[in-house]
């Protein structure tokens, strides 16, 4: 059965760069979807963002993300943006049926999320700009290494650009056409992996 792609969003809400993301996903194949965290709220600025993020807590975010999962069935690839890609992680745990986890601008090492190992049979991206404001070397470099360690295969993708969302047209200080380009094959590479698994 080809899996299900849950896609959620950074501490923006879901602008252009979950919207092409999740585009190119369905064009290979695959039922996608961006949940809705923030129940239609969309922000410019991160500190707008921020402020909802910690007005909804971890445990809200976690929460509604469970409720998006309420009834589904067969294998999911969680992925996401920023805080998103935290949270993917949370579910990768919490879902069993999950079979891969794109993290882009994220990864925590497993122990910040509850966690004692990566399942040794859920595959992982991860995607960063060489110079992310919010890039925190040590957290990669633990978080690589574990998953390394549980057995799963891991792959690491760089991107010589400045911004955090570097995907997204709409944030012009931070976005990166080639970037964002070279990012949607490595991820089409990852998803032909699961591509017509009936």
């Amino acid at each position: 059965m080809t899996p299900k792609i849950i896609v959620y969003h950074s501490v923006l809400g879901i602008r252009q760069g979950e919207k092409n993301l999740a585009e190119r996903m369905r064009k290979l194949g695959f039922e996608v979807i961006v949940q809705d965290l923030y129940e239609g709220k969309v922000f410019d600025d991160y500190e707008s963002g921020l402020a909802l993020f910690e007005e909804m807590g971890v445990m809200g975010l976690v929460a509604q993300a469970q409720k998006g999962l309420e009834g589904m069935e067969g294998p999911v690839i969680f992925s996401g943006f920023s805080n998103g890609g935290a949270l993917a992680e949370v579910m990768t745990l919490q879902y069993p049926q999950t079979v891969g986890c794109l993290l882009f601008h994220a990864a925590l090492p497993v122990e910040e999320i509850g966690a004692a190992e990566w399942p040794k049979e859920v595959p992982v991206q991860v995607h960063y700009a060489d110079k992310d404001p919010w890039r925190e070397e040590e957290y990669i470099e633990t978080f690589l290494e574990q998953v390394a360690a549980s057995g799963a295969p891991v792959a690491f993708h760089e991107y010589h650009t400045k911004g955090h969302l570097f995907t997204d047209p709409t944030l012009p200080d931070e976005y990166n056409e080639k970037a964002a380009e070279e990012l949607y094959r490595h991820v089409t590479q990852f998803l032909n992996l699961f591509a017509g698994n009936e």
